[in-house]
């Protein structure tokens, strides 16, 4: 399969020569950069169907069913799909089933947080290969959320989790359960409701959730920094559609679920305030239709 040269640094030094004679410019390549890439990748346009699915593994593996470009793009680049912008309308309809694997594993050893991000360069990787992918970051003023307390203050209760990276705890007492770790974020389906629960979770946590139910930038001025245990329970069809009024009302819709908007200040004491502010946002220069396998 074409692969595209790895990324070359160019260094150019400037020679001032003696006597006022002239300025000469001598360029010298430096060794390639090292850029992590599949050994094996098949990209096909998705049959159809409702179910999406997008999973990397531990060791690598890269697999994508039915899943938009823009999507890709926003897990390549770790961002939000609501943080790339330009490119044509195909990007966010049209569909991908992809393929993917090293030889052997790139990172042996490593982290899941570092095998995480490895993958993420190798679908960079893939992406500008065979998208044709050029993108470049920048700053706007953007409409965003800030998250703050609430007139009736917080509900939120304080953790006494365990740190993933603190000893190991003794083992629990006859009767006892274990110690819950920190950091531990969960959402699922509950009825017509999704329910995120949380142990040991800061405000960043919570902010990264919000962020992808409001499809907006959420930023902290709650002020508190301490981790806590939270449950916070919502109708996903209002989130969106339904922020809260000047005032800080409950949005005025009929519905038989609250909104997020409303179940943050019922359940957890916070409020998001519309507002605007920085956001670095991922632009497409250029795309193509994928080349064939």
């Amino acid at each position: 399969m074409h692969r595209k040269p790895g990324l070359w640094g160019i260094r150019t030094a400037a020679v001032i020569v003696a006597g006022g004679l002239g300025l000469a410019l001598t360029t010298r390549a430096q060794a390639p950069v090292a850029r992590p890439q599949f050994e094996v990748a098949t990209i096909k346009p998705s049959v159809g169907g409702d179910r999406s699915s997008m999973g990397m593994g531990r060791s690598g593996d890269f697999e994508a069913t039915n899943m938009p470009l823009k999507t890709l793009i926003a897990e390549a680049y770790h961002v939000k799909t609501f943080e790339v912008y330009g490119g044509p309308g195909w990007i966010g309809s049209d569909a991908y089933d992809i393929r993917a694997k090293p030889t052997v594993d790139p990172q042996p050893g490593a982290t899941s947080k570092e095998a995480y991000a490895n993958v993420q360069l190798m679908l960079q990787t893939l992406l500008e290969d065979r998208y044709d992918l050029k993108v470049h970051r920048e700053t706007k003023e953007l409409p965003v959320y800030a998250l703050v307390v609430a007139k009736g203050g917080l509900k939120l209760t304080p953790s006494d989790c365990v740190k993933p990276d603190s000893s190991s705890p003794p083992p629990p007492a006859p009767g006892q359960s274990p110690p819950a770790f920190c950091g531990n974020t969960r959402v699922s389906r509950s009825g017509q409701n999704l329910v995120l629960t949380g142990t040991g979770i800061t405000t960043a946590d919570l902010l990264r959730t919000l962020s992808r139910v409001t499809e907006r930038t959420v930023i902290d001025k709650s002020g508190y920094t301490q981790p806590f245990n939270a449950t916070l329970a919502w109708a996903p069809e209002q989130s969106g559609a339904s922020p809260p009024t000047p005032d800080g009302s409950a949005p005025l819709v009929d519905t038989t679920g609250a909104s997020v908007f409303t179940a943050l200040q019922e359940q957890l004491g916070l409020k998001l305030e519309s507002t605007k502010g920085p956001v670095e946002v991922l632009v497409i220069d250029h795309v193509e239709k994928p080349t064939p396998n």
